[in-house]
């Protein structure tokens, strides 16, 4: 089974003179991203898998990035989800 990440409808992303934050309108709270982070963040414009998302940041950094890079933005996806600004769909493949 293959889950897919979107991005939550409650959120809002802005950057503002080079740093980069995300909203939950929700709870108000709000987040300073990192540049990895945010674009991330940018890359899931529509629900994707991990792989998807690898592929696609593969895509515009290159494969210069370490596999360690790239396990610590598996981890900042799971850190998103647990501030429930992401979601992940685990129906996908049934």
């Amino acid at each position: 089974m293959k889950s897919r990440y979107s991005r939550s409808p409650d959120t809002f992303f802005a950057e503002v003179s080079g740093s980069y934050f995300l909203l939950n309108i929700l709870t108000a709270e709000y987040f300073i991203l990192s540049e990895d982070t945010a674009r991330l963040w940018l890359t899931i414009d529509k629900p994707y898998t991990s792989s998807q998302i690898i592929s696609r940041l593969q895509a515009e950094y290159g494969h210069s990035r370490s596999q360690q890079n790239y396990t610590l933005l598996i981890k900042a996806l799971d850190t998103l989800v647990n501030l429930h600004l992401l979601s992940i769909d685990y129906t996908v493949g049934i």
